[in-house]
């Protein structure tokens, strides 16, 4: 039987709120990068808004950019040292809502570097309220009754935009809703 540890990358207890999935991706993340040898060859750029709570919990190189500007700064950090593993960890309204433009350049570019979008489907740092993926029907704090996609619009899906262009690398959508999935998520 193999005995799991923890991974030195995030050996400092997180202070994410209770059951959300940035402690499980945070996790999978830091296994991957120790399982092929780049805890000494990565910086993270951490987005603005839950994924600020990095700062205190990955040990690894991190840098904290502007709002929004996770994948650009991703991109600077890789123009400026190939040799690094370089990855961008953005919540939903920082890569898509204030970050989009960055973010969809950085994919339709090809820019070689890795984005992580935690997309919890609302503004969950300021409230909880909708956020351009909230889903229909979703409840939030501004939509009691849920979206309606006739008066607000409907979700925004980045994924299926960067899938869209012709030569992106590698998109992939995950959930840490079971077991199952996080494996699944590891795998990605």
């Amino acid at each position: 039987m193999a005995v799991l540890t923890t991974p030195k990358m995030v050996s400092i207890p997180n202070s994410f709120c209770a059951g959300c999935g940035h402690g499980l991706l945070n996790r999978l993340i830091a296994e991957v990068i120790e399982e092929n040898g780049y805890e000494d060859k990565t910086i993270i750029t951490l987005g603005v808004g839950c994924s600020c709570n990095m700062n205190h919990s990955w040990n690894g190189d991190k840098i904290q950019t502007a709002h929004g500007r996770g994948a650009s700064t991703a991109t600077g950090i890789k123009v400026a040292r190939p040799d690094l593993l370089s990855i961008a960890y953005q919540g939903d309204g920082d890569a898509y809502v204030i970050g989009l433009a960055e973010t969809l350049n950085a994919a339709y570019r090809n820019t070689n570097i890795t984005v992580f979008v935690v997309n919890n489907n609302n503004f969950a740092m300021t409230g909880g309220q909708m956020s351009w993926t909230t889903m229909p029907g979703q409840k939030t704090t501004t939509s009691e009754a849920g979206r309606d996609p006739l008066v607000t619009g409907f979700p925004i899906k980045v994924p299926e935009i960067v899938a869209g262009f012709d030569q992106v690398a590698y998109v992939a959508r995950g959930s840490v809703h079971s077991a199952k999935e996080i494996n699944n998520l590891k795998k990605y």
